[in-house]
C-alpha cells in the first residue's frame, strides 16, 4: 500500500507542477470590438463648422483667407495643426493658423500664396485639426464643400490703380 500512496503522490505533485507551469486559464485583460455610428451634420449645422473663402485672384505673395473655422461646442478649442494641399507651381505658407477659438466664436486661416507664373483657378485643400477638451477633431477637403480655389499672378502682374 505503501507504492500505491507513493505513486499517488508523485502523480499528484506531478499534476501540481503541471497546473503552476501551464496557469490556471485565468486572464489579466481582455479586448472587445464594438462598432460606433456617428452622424456627420452639414458645416451650418456641426458642432466645428469649416467655410471655404470665396474664389479670388492672389497678387504674388499677398495673403488670403482660405477657410474659417467656427467653434459650436461649449468649451474652447484650438486649431493645432492646417495642411495645405496645393498644386505644383503655387506656393501656399500658412500665416495664421486661428489659434484658440471660444465658444460661439470663429478663426480665420490665412495664407501668403505665391506663384512663378500666372495660375487660374488652383485647387487647394486644407485640412484643420481642432482640439479642445475631451475633443478632437479633423476637418478636411471632399469635394466642392471643402475646396478653397484661388488664381495667382506673379510678382509685378498686380493690376495698377
Amino acid at each position: 500500500m505503501t507504492d500505491a500512496l507513493r505513486v499517488a503522490g508523485f502523480g499528484l505533485l506531478a499534476l501540481a507542477l503541471v497546473v503552476a507551469v501551464a496557469g490556471t486559464g485565468g486572464f489579466s485583460s481582455a479586448t472587445a470590438d464594438r462598432g460606433v455610428a456617428v452622424d456627420v451634420a452639414d458645416d451650418a449645422s456641426a458642432y466645428v463648422g469649416y467655410d471655404a473663402a470665396e474664389p479670388e485672384t492672389v497678387y504674388g505673395g499677398n495673403e488670403s483667407a482660405l477657410v474659417t473655422v467656427t467653434n459650436r461646442l461649449p468649451v474652447s478649442v484650438s486649431i493645432t495643426d492646417v495642411d495645405v494641399d496645393a498644386p505644383a507651381g503655387l506656393d501656399v505658407h500658412v500665416t495664421d493658423s486661428g489659434g484658440e477659438i471660444q465658444p460661439g466664436a470663429e478663426a480665420t486661416i490665412v495664407a501668403a500664396i505665391s506663384c512663378e507664373e500666372t495660375i487660374e483657378d488652383a485647387e487647394l485643400l486644407v485640412t484643420v485639426s481642432v482640439d479642445g477638451d475631451n475633443v478632437s477633431v479633423t476637418l478636411f477637403g471632399d469635394g466642392e464643400r471643402r475646396t478653397v480655389t484661388v488664381s495667382c499672378e506673379p510678382v509685378g502682374e498686380e493690376p495698377q490703380e
